[in-house]
C-alpha cells in the first residue's frame, strides 16, 4: 500500500510537470471532432445495411430523447438523400480527426517516458489509422453499452429488479477499457515499451472510469448547462466528458511511468525530485 500511494504522488507531480491538463484539452477536442463524422458514417451504416434501419433509428431517439424526435426525423430524411458523398466527406474528416487524437496521444506517452523525439508523420497516419477502427469500436461499446442497455430493458419492459443486466454492462465496459488502455499504453510511444508497463496505469485507469462516471453523472444532473450555454450544452458536455477521460487516461500513463521509474520494469527517468513515501 505504501508503494501504492508513492506512486499516487509521483504520477501527479508528473502529471503536472508534463502538462498532461493541457494535453487532455488537445485530446477531448480531437475526440469530440471525430464524432460528428464518425455518427454520419453510423447513421449511413444503420439506413444501408439494417432493414428498416431508418424506422429503427427514429425508435431509438423517440426512446431516447423524445424532444429531439421531429428533429432527428428531418435531418435523417436529409442525410439519405445525399447519403454517398456525406459518407465519403465524413470518412475523409473521421481519418484525419482521427489521426490527431492518437498523434495527441502518442505525444503525450512520449513525454511520460522521457521519448526525445517522435515518429516520422507517415508512420504517425500509418498507426492512426490502424488502430482507429479497433480502439474506437472497444471505446464506443464500452461507452454506450450500459446506456443501450438501459434503453433496450425500458423498450422493451423487461423488468431488472436486481440490476445484474446494468452491473454485467458497466462490468464490460471496465474490461474493454482495460483492453484499451493496455493497448494504447504498449504501441502508441515511439520505443519499445512491455505489457508489464502498462498493466499499472491501466488497472489505475479501469478502477477511476466507473467513479468518474459517476461523478460526471451526478455534475451533469444538477447543473443545468442549457442555462449558460443554450444550445451549445449538449456538444460542450460531450467535450467536457472526453476531457474527464483524456485526464484519466494520462494520468494512468504517468502511473505506470511512475511505478516502472520505481520498479525498473522499463527504462523511464525518474523526477530531479522523487517523491518518497
Amino acid at each position: 500500500m505504501e508503494r501504492f500511494i508513492s506512486a499516487l504522488r509521483e504520477a501527479a507531480v508528473r502529471f503536472s510537470r508534463d502538462g498532461c491538463a493541457f494535453l487532455a484539452q488537445a485530446v477531448a477536442f480531437n475526440a469530440l471532432f471525430s464524432l460528428f463524422p464518425l455518427v454520419v458514417l453510423l447513421l449511413g451504416a444503420t439506413t444501408a445495411l439494417v432493414p428498416q434501419g431508418e424506422h429503427r433509428l427514429r425508435l431509438f431517439f423517440h426512446a431516447l430523447a423524445p424532444t429531439l424526435n421531429d428533429y432527428v426525423a428531418v435531418n435523417l430524411q436529409t442525410y439519405i438523400y445525399g447519403r454517398g458523398i456525406s459518407s465519403l466527406i465524413a470518412l475523409a474528416f473521421l481519418l484525419w480527426s482521427g489521426k490527431n487524437l492518437f498523434m495527441g496521444l502518442t505525444f503525450a506517452l512520449d513525454r511520460a517516458l522521457g521519448v526525445p523525439k517522435g515518429r516520422p508523420l507517415a508512420h504517425s497516419m500509418a498507426l492512426s489509422f490502424v488502430m482507429l477502427p479497433l480502439v474506437g469500436i472497444l471505446l464506443i461499446v464500452a461507452i454506450l453499452l450500459p446506456v443501450l442497455l438501459a434503453v433496450l430493458l425500458e423498450t422493451a419492459h423487461i423488468p431488472d429488479p436486481v440490476r445484474l443486466v446494468h452491473l454485467g454492462a458497466y462490468l464490460v465496459s471496465i474490461v474493454l477499457v482495460f483492453i484499451v488502455t493496455v493497448l494504447l499504453y504498449r504501441w502508441l510511444p515511439n520505443r519499445p515499451v512491455s505489457y508489464r508497463f502498462a498493466l499499472p496505469g491501466a488497472t489505475v485507469v479501469a478502477v477511476l472510469w466507473p467513479l468518474v462516471q459517476y461523478a460526471f453523472s451526478q455534475y451533469v444532473t444538477h447543473v443545468d448547462f442549457t442555462h449558460v450555454y443554450g444550445a451549445l450544452s449538449a456538444p460542450l458536455v460531450v467535450l467536457l466528458w472526453f476531457y474527464c477521460i483524456g485526464s484519466i487516461f494520462l494520468f494512468g500513463a504517468e502511473y505506470s511511468a511512475a511505478w516502472s521509474a520505481r520498479s525498473g520494469i522499463d527504462h523511464v527517468p525518474p523526477l530531479v525530485d522523487r517523491i518518497d513515501a
